[in-house]
């Protein structure tokens, strides 16, 4: 920005000159303006993908907490276990996915 100002004692002869360069302004405006052109074909530009459609319902399978206290007692979701064997027992109708498990540990 460029600003003229009055030289001398202040006579109303000279008045003030105010100009502002507005090149830089339009340098900043045509590179946005290319910088858009380049982007909005790359960004709208579609390619054809053929993807597989389901047909299996999905399944709804719920997270299971299975925590050990430092005793060593278990227990599923909150609910104390007797030993080993009824862990073994809820876990052999899973298969492969089976739900997640999370170990939380207790003080």
């Amino acid at each position: 920005m460029a600003v003229s100002f009055p030289l001398g004692d202040g006579d109303d002869d000279e008045a003030v000159l105010v100009a502002i360069n507005t090149t830089p302004l339009v340098d900043v405006m045509l590179v946005l303006l290319i910088i858009f052109l380049i982007t909005v074909p790359a960004v709208s530009a579609t390619i054809p993908v053929s993807l597989p459609r389901q047909d299996a319902p999905v399944s709804d399978v719920s997270a299971v907490t299975l925590t050990v206290d430092a005793e060593g007692r278990l227990y599923w979701n909150d609910m104390p276990m007797a030993n080993t064997d009824e862990l073994r027992a809820r876990l052999a109708p899973w298969r492969p996915p089976a739900p997640p498990f999370t170990c939380v540990p207790t003080r």
